[in-house]
């Protein structure tokens, strides 16, 4: 599936009609998504990212799925782990550099593209499967 069916596709979830419990998790997701891309994509710096992530978990409600917060609080433990003068050989399980949070936001950020992608083929079906009923 190319990005551009993706972006349609959420686009397409974040304008539905009767918004459902999955849409509401959607809607978190790509919150999520578009922090973790532009952090990826420098377009802000890992300062900047550290501070909005750390706000955004600690902010979220708790309605979230189980798998959602596992991945979520993934990325936070290495967030609070991240060091500005930790170096990629310096790194432990409790200081970890710039490039090593990079590789767990790319992680994460697949991670999410997953559930997208799996919450799509749900609302596919649904939406198939109460047109034939």
């Amino acid at each position: 599936m190319d990005s551009g069916m993706i972006k349609r596709i959420e686009e397409a979830m974040l304008h539905a009609k009767e918004p459902k419990p999955v849409d509401a998790e959607f809607e978190t997701i790509s919150k999520y998504k578009r922090l973790l891309e532009s952090f990826l994509d420098q377009q802000i710096s890992v300062a900047e990212f550290e501070t909005a992530y750390l706000k955004a978990v600690k902010t979220d409600p708790a309605d979230i799925s189980d798998k959602l917060y596992q991945i979520l609080q993934e990325l936070f433990w290495a967030v609070d782990s991240y060091s500005p003068e930790c170096q990629v050989w310096t790194e432990t399980a409790f200081m970890i550099s710039e490039q090593k949070l990079r590789q767990v936001t790319r992680q994460t950020l697949s991670k999410l593209n997953d559930i997208c992608f799996y919450i799509a083929q749900w609302k596919l079906i649904t939406h198939l499967t109460q047109r034939w009923i």
